[in-house]
């Protein structure tokens, strides 16, 4: 076999150049994706087998320490804060989550995401579920890692609080810290309850927490992104050395 001259031209060099650079991107933002989803599914994991932590203040649900831990969280639930997410859906159907501030013993609340509640139900319950003054409430420690922010809901935001139980479009957690108006340790930490006798059902947090994409399927992209750069530099050193293409044509 005689290895013919290797000629390009120079527009699907520069095609195949810059398709090169976008496919080793896009490999290499999901590698690291891949690389970050490891270490909070190992921190995860780690913080699932440790005893609940008792949390009396708010110094205590923030920080790097304090993610997925599950906590026993003394304080009372200001139900006529409540407000509702919608969109959820669990094992097929269509629901909302309910979620209300969580007064600490130093004042300060934290979102408490009660649980999951059918569509047909939601607005009923949130209205009219009532917890007890005080108690103890078990849950996970979660920090958003985005805030998707629901700029509809904002929008047509009511003046004060009280006057109504929002239903939000998206988990816009940021926003509804700042409509509640009241004193809180981070913008985006929430307490997902895990076990409790009151109030809606609970939902796993573990579908809670779950990512739009988890390690392995970032992996599985990163893969496909790598390999399609390979089969590309593989097309353009075929057609220069004449074995695809007008070249091959021509014998």
């Amino acid at each position: 076999m005689i290895l013919r001259p290797f000629r390009v031209s120079p527009i699907p060099t520069v095609a195949t150049v810059v398709a090169l650079a976008l496919l080793v991107a896009l490999g290499t933002w999901q590698w690291s994706r891949y690389g970050e989803k490891l270490e909070i599914e190992a921190t995860q994991a780690a913080r699932s087998e440790l005893p609940p932590e008792v949390v009396t203040t708010s110094a205590q649900l923030v920080g790097p320490e304090a993610a997925y831990r599950h906590v026993d969280v003394h304080g009372r639930v200001l139900t006529d804060y409540t407000v509702r997410f919608k969109f959820r859906i669990l094992d097929g159907k269509s629901g909302e989550w309910i979620a209300s501030p969580l007064q600490l013993m130093d004042g300060q609340v934290v979102l408490l995401l009660r649980g999951w509640v059918d569509v047909k139900e939601a607005e009923q319950l949130a209205k009219t579920q009532k917890l007890p003054d005080s108690g103890v409430y078990r849950g996970l420690v979660y920090e958003l890692p985005r805030n998707i922010a629901d700029d509809a809901t904002r929008a047509a935001l009511p003046p004060a609080p009280k006057e109504s139980f929002l239903a939000w479009n998206t988990f816009d957690v940021e926003a509804v810290y700042a409509f509640w108006k009241l004193p809180h340790p981070s913008n985006k930490v929430v307490v997902v309850q895990t076990e409790g006798d009151e109030g809606p059902p609970l939902e796993s947090a573990e579908f809670v927490l779950q990512p739009y994409m988890n390690s392995d399927k970032h992996l599985g992209y990163a893969m496909t992104w790598y390999t399609l750069a390979f089969a590309l530099v593989g097309l353009w050193l075929a057609a220069g050395f004449g074995f695809i293409g007008s070249r091959s044509s021509r014998g």
